[in-house]
């Protein structure tokens, strides 16, 4: 038999967890360097944020920028004086989105969806406040907790801003649908119109294309589904091409089957949710994600954040077991920002690929495993256990 949690352990869990990430992150900004133009790889990130802030001229018009509209303003708030100034001011305010979401999930979905969110993010804290990933992971939690309180005007252009900051909710958009959102759906298109009209008015097409070619870069990217296997597989060397490493060349028309493949799978993905759409938030949206990340040509590791929102919301509606997956590919992400370094040159330009195969194989299981749960008959049944968001009741977990 499984022990409940007390509210105090609950409490002391969840406290552990966050005082780890601020204890990583205050250790990390130890570790920058103090020059007015140094940066090292936990700051790489941050001093492409400090010249984009600081070249003049018009974005995406005078100079070539990878990010949407959203992100490049969050670069001007938070750049600093140095390379140093501005990791530091990101690596709080990546912080405060993280809790942000962990907060919103608990809010909406109870506490097994807030302590599941948390633990899946802690093996990776490591890698990911030093980059803006996680505005857009904010932003789409928010939105679909607004949305799950029906404030459905709210989630709608919540939803939009999180696609103006990074392109990939845009995959979660079919959920209103599923889930008859007729408002908020319209307010997310009004948003995106909008936004976008006003996003090419200043920066003309270039804006847009930029984003979508990340500064028109043409390898594959080496943790990519597709790239590792060339990384692999081929004999050509990875070359760092705007700010990643890649391999070989992405044509056009290898892409566009990529494309034609997510869109495939993301079909089928949202018709088996739309016959369970009281799951389409949680397990619909995960495998959605999952599927994205599985037909990109490009997978940097902090990618994988985007996966652990919905991750958490399927694990309060099935049990625990539905987030298995997703921590697989958190551990193995972190194993390839760690300890590739710890061999020599020689072994680690073998280890590293083979990490990423391992990482990937999980991520492909990940979407398996959604859609075979999405298919079940059973996938609307009720988790074991108490109904962990009511606060009267304990926390059950289950090993």
């Amino acid at each position: 038999m499984s022990q409940p949690m007390s509210r105090r352990q609950v409490a002391a869990v969840v406290g552990l967890m966050i005082a780890v990430r601020a204890a990583v992150l205050i250790g990390m900004i130890s570790l920058l360097p103090e020059g007015p133009n140094e940066y090292n790889r936990v700051s790489y990130d941050a001093a492409r944020y400090h010249r984009i802030a600081g070249t003049p001229g018009t974005p995406y018009r005078d100079f070539p920028v990878e990010v949407p509209p959203v992100e490049l303003a969050a670069i001007e708030v938070l750049d600093g004086a140095t390379p140093k100034a501005t990791a530091v001011r990101l690596g709080w305010a990546m912080l405060a989105m993280d809790l942000l979401i962990a907060a919103a999930l608990w809010t909406a979905w109870g506490r097994r969806a807030g302590l599941a969110y948390l633990a899946l993010g802690t093996p990776l804290v490591f890698l990911v406040y030093f980059r803006l990933d996680l505005i857009s992971v904010a932003l789409a939690t928010v939105a679909a907790s607004l949305a799950h309180r029906n404030k459905d005007r709210s989630a709608g252009l919540a939803l939009a801003v999180s696609v103006l900051a990074k392109v990939w909710p845009a995959v979660l958009l079919p959920l209103w649908l599923v889930r008859r959102r007729w408002r908020a759906i319209a307010w997310s298109v009004a948003g995106l119109a909008l936004g976008t009209a006003a996003w090419v008015w200043w920066s003309g097409w270039s804006g847009p294309f930029q984003v979508a070619t990340f500064r028109h870069a043409r390898g594959w990217h080496v943790q990519s589904v597709v790239g590792n296997v060339v990384d692999i597989l081929s004999r050509a060397r990875a070359v760092i091409e705007q700010g990643a490493d890649r391999v070989g060349s992405a044509p056009p028309w290898a892409k566009g089957l990529l494309l034609a493949g997510l869109v495939i799978c993301s079909s089928v993905i949202w018709i088996r949710a739309s016959r369970r759409s009281e799951h389409a938030t949680g397990l619909g949206s995960l495998s959605a994600v999952a599927a994205l990340l599985v037909f990109s040509p490009l997978l940097s590791e902090q990618y994988v954040f985007w996966l652990f929102p919905w991750a958490a919301i399927a694990a309060s509606e099935r049990g625990w077991n539905v987030m298995l997956p997703t921590f697989l590919v958190s551990v193995a992400t972190a194993a390839i920002g760690l300890l590739p370094g710890l061999f020599p040159p020689g072994l680690e330009a073998m280890i590293g690929p083979a990490l990423v195969l391992v990482r990937n194989a999980f991520l492909v299981l990940v979407l398996v495993d959604g859609l075979r749960r999405l298919q079940r008959k059973d996938v609307g049944a009720e988790p074991e256990g108490p109904a962990l968001g009511a606060p009267d009741l304990a926390l059950e977990i289950r090993l």
